[in-house]
């Protein structure tokens, strides 16, 4: 044998045996600390009622047998193999032993008190989740959705897409439901499909979904350009509580994260199958998911066992058309259409396929393009998990389901950086505020999200009355997309912005006119333009304008519209 293949084989075996060595010592110190009185195991069988014993705490785990064992036996948040990060819900008694056992954990007070907080109704409250008075709870985000679909018939309807796990056993429980936005005209229209609260404890995400359809639609009535053509030529598919019956559990103060089928027998309190474990594609491929029936990442005893992730792949196959190739390497065309985002917390990430594994998806380029979108207006982090270190690999997952399945372009965002019971301050503050306009712009690319999401985009849009005409000036931006250290998109030297009358893929001719540098060129990434609209071309009925910029690269970017009639002219338009 070659001596050194000898040795490099030997030093692996040596390695593998201290790993094992290691992980064995370290289940025996933490077991009588795992099993003591006040220890996490016996706190996580009161996790149906508040408990003020519980801290969150932060540490470095470099060790990967070390955080793989802490996975499986306490309930972490959150770890970030690149850096180490592993944050976690624990008993404060379970916190001497795992100093004793080496770990290094501080607590995290700010987070704790949000713990502490949940399920505390302040004698004023009179709505949300207890403690959380921002956040609505099921039977109030569901009654908003039917509130809204009478308020707007024309643009809004609901759906049962299916049963939860309580439901389909006829033990009470909540349907899944979907809020369907789209302006009845005939058109057909590019799908975008976004779920939230998958994961029960995750009180951000259900909210910042239905804002979002509260915005488009108060935004629609006050007859906002962008919004009047994204639902006039988009479907746009929400289903808010993807997981309603674990939401009630974390509602109550529960630190619950799975659905509630009864998979735990040891543990009555800790049930349930990981949702986005469970999808069909990839299905337990990897050590992303877990088989212990009573893990936090439990992917359940079959692919789509679980009635709440068959009645998500329902609604996805109803929705989308299949645009990939049967075999693990095939691309979706660059032309296709569709996107589908999952909504999680925390993390500060955008994040895109495939999380199962570290090999590069088939349209990683427009993927990347898209999250890079996404990280501009958030920014956040944008990775793909397990092959640059951002977040651990994760199987079974519904965006890896819907991109592998479908070829749309699927992300999954992690809202926020302060746990998973953000306080209201910060939602309201913080997270919302960069969630809406990342979530318009992905609306907008729906149509051709890996094309379009390369191109550069209109922004600043300026009119003012001309004695002869209306003069229009804009900014055409190729430099818009950010994602903090892990990349950079390539940017071009803007060539051309055009002015359309009806959304440019449907124009059967020529644009109606072109804008102008307004330093006499076009050879930046970001230039100013500007275009003198005669009135003999201004329509004498309000009419929307489309705005289009094209790169080098000859990508052109997504849509910004704009409102023009005559009758600014001699109203006293400014």
């Amino acid at each position: 044998m070659n001596p050194v293949l000898h040795r490099a084989r030997i030093g692996l075996f040596l390695t593998l045996l201290a790993s094992t060595l290691a992980s064995l010592a370290l289940a025996d110190t933490l077991k009588t600390h795992a099993d003591a009185p006040g220890s996490e195991r016996s706190e996580l069988a009161r996790y149906g009622v508040h408990n003020e014993q519980l801290i969150v705490v932060r540490g470095e785990v470099s060790d990967p047998v070390r955080a793989a064992y802490l996975q499986e036996n306490y309930d972490v948040w959150f770890y970030r193999p690149s850096t180490g990060q592993l944050d976690m819900l624990i008993a404060a008694a379970a916190l001497p032993g795992l100093h004793k056992a080496g770990y290094r954990f501080t607590e995290l007070p700010d987070w704790t008190r949000n713990v502490r907080q949940v399920g505390k109704s302040s004698p004023l409250q009179a709505a949300g989740i207890p403690g959380f008075a921002c956040y609505r709870t099921v039977e109030e985000t569901y009654a908003r959705m039917d509130a809204l679909a009478q308020l707007h018939p024309d643009l809004v309807s609901t759906q049962t897409l299916g049963s939860s796990y309580l439901q389909s056993v006829n033990q009470g429980g909540y349907p899944i439901r979907a809020m369907v936005l789209e302006r009845q005209n005939g058109i057909e229209k590019a799908p975008l499909m976004l779920i939230a609260a998958i994961h029960a404890r995750e009180y951000t995400t259900a909210e910042t979904a239905l804002r979002w359809a509260e915005r488009l639609l108060e935004r629609d009535a006050a007859r906002d350009p962008d919004v009047q053509w994204l639902l006039a030529h988009r479907k746009l598919v929400i289903v808010p509580i993807a997981n309603p019956d674990g939401r009630k559990r974390a509602e109550a103060g529960a630190s619950w994260r799975r659905n509630v089928r009864p998979t735990c027998a040891v543990n009555p309190n800790n049930i349930g199958v990981d949702l986005n474990r469970n999808s069909s594609f990839l299905w337990g491929t990897n050590n992303g998911s877990s088989t212990d029936v009573c893990n936090n990442t439990y992917r359940g005893p079959s692919a789509a066992s679980e009635p709440e992730v068959q009645a998500l792949q329902s609604a996805m196959a109803q929705l989308f058309t299949d645009q990939r190739g049967p075999n693990f390497t095939d691309a979706a065309p660059v032309d296709a259409s569709g996107v589908f985002i999952s909504m999680h917390s925390y993390s500060d990430l955008v994040l895109f396929p495939w999380g199962a594994q570290a090999t590069d998806a088939p349209n990683l380029a427009g993927l990347r393009s898209l999250a890079r979108k996404m990280g501009h207006f958030t920014r956040y982090t944008v990775c793909q998990p397990p092959a640059t270190g951002c977040l651990y690999a994760a199987s079974g997952t519904t965006d890896d389901y819907s991109y592998g399945e479908f070829g749309v372009a699927s992300m999954t965002f992690e809202l926020g950086n302060t746990g998973f019971f953000e306080a209201c301050s910060t939602f309201e503050a913080q997270t919302l505020p960069k969630m809406l306009p990342a979530l318009d712009y992905a609306l907008k690319a729906a149509r051709r999200p890996y094309q379009e999401s390369g191109g550069p985009e209109v922004t600043d849009v300026v009119l003012s009355p001309q004695p002869a005409g209306l003069l229009i000036r804009a900014i055409a931006d190729d430099t818009r997309s950010f994602s903090n250290g892990q990349g950079e998109e390539a940017m071009q030297a803007i060539v051309g912005v055009e002015l359309h009358f009806s959304p440019p893929w449907m124009s059967s001719g020529p644009p109606v006119a072109v804008f102008q540098a307004s330093d006499g060129g076009f050879d930046q990434t970001r230039e100013s333009v500007s275009l003198s609209l005669p009135s003999s071309l201004l329509p004498n009925t309000p009419q929307l304008g489309y705005l289009v910029a094209r790169d080098a690269s000859g990508v052109q970017g997504v849509p910004t519209a704009f409102w023009l009639q005559d009758s600014w002219l001699t109203n006293g338009f400014e």
